[in-house]
């Protein structure tokens, strides 16, 4: 293998990335941070060792392999930007591979900066992150060959598995070398990997010793030479776990030797179901606990669902093929699962969370699947595959609903105030949940956009508990709005790696990457120096389920013909939408301008308000576009009800909002001044109406001429994720109210046509002036408030 120095490439350029400094290296090459001047933005280039030219037999795996790495889509695998090759000395080239770069480290620096064990917990929860990594990517048939904490990259509590396909490419080089009988590091090498036949069960294996690493700090087989320690895993047994750990329970250690089996049919299924029966083992937590994307804020409560789980895998069982050894056996099997549980397949449209690449790494990849071959997981929510995984030829069910239950919340109660966020310094306007409830976004009058941790502080929140208050946030983006940064004006991607942001009435949509430090933002706009006029945006809404598409308000050109109220944006273009909604195919139509729009759940539809010049909400309509032709399918009339007069002048904006059903596409709840009603969309059928006669919403401020006709006005309203429950906020008010959808009739309580709230709660430990807006946190269990007292509040609203 060719020897070159790094010094050569100190400020050189590498395609089109110039490189700033050495980060790290390793056998496997090194890793650089680089600049992208084209998207102007920092990235990670991991650079491998150099090869002949005339090596085109290299050249053209490494192509391969870099293509099918890039094809993994998946929030806990780090995404490849791009790759390529540049010429180098003595005829020699580089091959490089880009990623993005953020400097978390890798779980390899977690384990030796601790001096000791990890908490039990957190080692679960990594170990939960890379088996869904790896059991997805056995579902695409790529084996990775080289898991190991050095390849598990951390960004706080989020793990990246990083080097698909970097094994495989050095496997060549060795096979013509004659150096090694297999790439990979042995003290992770499965023994059917050593003797140079890797199965998925060998990740499966290299997991296995990271555990037996993570509870007992020492790797079961480290001999004086590689030689040796490849022997060892070959011939001998692993030594007993509580032989380093006596603290250890008797049932973990009997799971950490049934995967380290010599034999990889005698492992567990899968690496999730590994992950499951250690956490059994351990009896701290649930198996359903693990579920990253649940989070350590809300683990889910396997004891209430236990005999639900054990139907639905003897069900899924009863459609699984029998053994299978050929290579359609994993495809097979995903298709026969998603038959049983009539899920669509789901073409992941993950990009991984960005992360540093440091130290050492490697890896490899199966061949990609043959023409007609389809490849499939499924994905929810923005959590990993549901598949079918075969280890060793043995196929196994991998329940889908065993590791995501149903969302919350499980068990509804008044919420009690968990933590107070005080990093604004003015008015807080708006709050919106990531998709896996680790992050919380926050906007205010302070032209500022935080971002705040729940996750790592609600890890230590047990039992009882009292409101403990958080002051600096994770990230912070600062902005010169005219009007600060209301509600409708952020949003987050699928993946949660990217923050839309659009402040009133700014001529530029800003798109951040969510944990990106140096407050980068990405700017699109139609704005160009020969345009006739400047455009506005308003309001922001990331497609459901997508990653790359958004959607945003635009104030339309009223001289138009056609008055645009809306685009929609890719990240992939950022002078240019790529598809305009109107509201009337001419200038003289009744309305003009649009307000809050929202994607349905499964991002079919986009909903608005029709907004014309006549402030007067009773000459509002809904409208709801298809989201790919861009034609209106529905006009909802807003009913005739008692509106406040207040609402006419000119300095009190209208409160318009609207908000899908979280488990239907044709459910969608509207804000009419004190009144959320829902409609079901394609019959433009009123479903429920929710207000309330509670004296505090209603009673105006300190206006005595609008005392005779003021009525309550809803500030926000958010859905439960399982869309039974619909939470509110009124101006005037500091509390929160909730309604539910499946209350028996017998027992509703109606007022002037309203529906009563179930509950109420916000006096205790609650905010001192009223609240502004409120965001239900997607696995249920939270409900976050905004205030005109410039804090936050996450409520815990879920018993179970």
């Amino acid at each position: 293998m060719i020897q070159y120095s790094s010094q050569r490439w100190q400020g050189k350029t590498m395609g089109r990335y110039q490189l700033l400094h050495l980060v790290g290296k390793g056998g496997m090459g090194e890793v650089w941070l680089a600049e992208d001047p084209q998207l102007r933005r920092q990235v990670a280039i991991k650079m491998l060792p150099p090869v002949l030219a005339a090596d085109t037999y290299y050249l053209q795996s490494f192509e391969h392999e870099a293509r099918t790495a890039a094809a993994l889509e998946h929030p806990h695998i780090l995404t490849v930007h791009d790759f390529g090759f540049t010429p180098a000395e003595d005829n020699s080239v580089v091959t490089y591979i880009v990623t993005p770069y953020i400097d978390g480290g890798s779980l390899r620096e977690r384990i030796k900066a601790e001096q000791g064990l990890l908490p039990t917990e957190e080692s679960l929860n990594y170990l939960t992150q890379a088996a869904l990594a790896i059991d997805y990517a056995h579902t695409q048939r790529v084996i990775h060959r080289d898991i190991k904490p050095g390849n598990m990259l951390l960004q706080q509590r989020w793990l990246l598995l990083s080097d698909f396909g970097i094994a495989k490419l050095l496997q060549t080089t060795i096979d013509q070398s004659q150096t090694n009988p297999a790439a990979g590091t042995p003290e992770y090498m499965a023994p059917e990997q050593v003797q140079g036949h890797a199965v998925p069960a060998s990740d499966l294996y290299s997991l296995g010793i990271i555990a037996y690493q993570l509870f007992t700090g020492k790797v079961p087989f480290k001999g004086s030479s590689v030689l040796e320690t490849m022997m060892l895993q070959i011939t001998t047994a692993p030594p007993p776990a509580r032989a380093f750990n006596a603290h250890l329970p008797e049932q973990v250690e009997a799971v950490l030797l049934q995967v380290l089996a010599k034999q990889p049919e005698q492992r567990p299924a899968s690496c999730i179901e590994f992950v499951n029966l250690l956490s059994q083992a351990w009896n701290i937590r649930s198996s359903d606990d693990l579920d990253p994307d649940a989070t350590v804020l809300a683990p889910w409560n396997k004891r209430k669902q236990q005999a639900q789980l054990l139907q639905q895998e003897q069900q899924a069982a009863a459609f699984l093929p029998q053994q299978q050894s050929d290579e359609h056996a994993s495809e097979t099997a995903v298709n026969q699962y998603e038959q049983s549980a009539n899920i669509p397949g789901y073409d992941p449209n993950f990009a991984a969370q960005p992360i540093s690449m440091t130290g050492e790494t490697e890896v490899e990849l199966e061949p990609a699947p043959k023409k007609g071959t389809s490849r499939r997981a499924f994905i929810i929510g923005g959590a990993a595959a549901v598949a079918v995984i075969v280890a060793g030829g043995v196929s196994a069910p991998f329940i889908w609903k065993a590791i995501h239950p149903a969302p919350g919340p499980q068990e509804l109660v008044p919420g009690k105030a968990m933590f107070l966020l005080t990093g604004h310094n003015r008015a807080v306007q708006d709050a919106v949940w990531d998709p896996q409830s680790l992050y919380l976004l926050t906007t205010g009058d302070d032209d500022s956009v935080l971002l705040w941790d729940i996750a790592t502080p609600a890890s230590k929140v047990s039992g009882k508990f009292s409101r403990q208050t958080i002051s600096t946030p994770t990230n912070k983006w600062k902005f010169q709005a005219e009007s600060g940064i209301g509600g409708n004006e952020i949003d987050f991607s699928a993946d949660s790696k990217h923050v839309v942001i659009v402040p009133l009435f700014s001529d530029t949509i800003y798109v951040a990457d969510t944990l990106q430090q140096d407050g980068t933002l990405h700017k699109y706009t139609e704005k160009t120096p020969d345009a006739p006029s400047i455009p506005q945006y308003d309001n922001a809404a990331w497609r459901s389920g997508s990653n790359d598409t958004f959607a945003v308000m635009k104030f339309p050109d009223i001289g138009a013909n056609d008055l645009v109220c809306a685009e929609i944006w890719r990240l992939s273009n950022t002078s240019k939408p790529v598809k305009q909604l109107s509201l009337a195919a001419n200038a003289n139509a009744q309305y003009k301008y649009l307000s809050g729009i929202r994607w349905s759940a499964k991002g079919k539809y986009l909903s608005g308000t029709g907004n014309s010049s006549n402030p007067d909400p009773r000459t509002l309509k809904t409208i709801v576009w298809d989201g790919d032709t861009g034609q209106i399918v529905a006009k909802l009339s807003w009913p005739k009800r008692t509106w406040n007069p207040l609402l006419m002048q000119s300095n009190v904006s209208v409160p318009v909002d609207c908000l899908w059903s979280p488990i239907g596409e044709d459910t969608l709840a509207i804000i009419d001044a004190d009144a959320a009603i829902v409609y079901n969309v394609l019959h433009n059928k009123v479903l429920f109406s929710f207000g309330t006669d509670d004296k505090r919403p209603h009673n105006p401020p300190n206006l005595s001429k609008y005392k005779k006709n003021w009525v309550a006005v809803l500030n926000g309203v958010a859905w439960s994720p399982n869309g039974r429950y619909l939470a509110g906020c009124y101006t005037n008010d500091d509390r929160v109210y909730i309604w539910d959808t499946q209350q028996e009739s017998s027992k509703r309580r109606v007022v002037g046509g309203l529906i009563m709230p179930i509950m109420q709660f916000g006096d205790v430990q609650g905010h001192t002036m009223s609240t502004t807006g409120l965001a239900w946190s997607p696995d249920g269990k939270y409900i976050a408030t905004t205030s005109y007292d410039s804090t936050v509040i996450v409520w815990k609203v879920d018993a179970a």
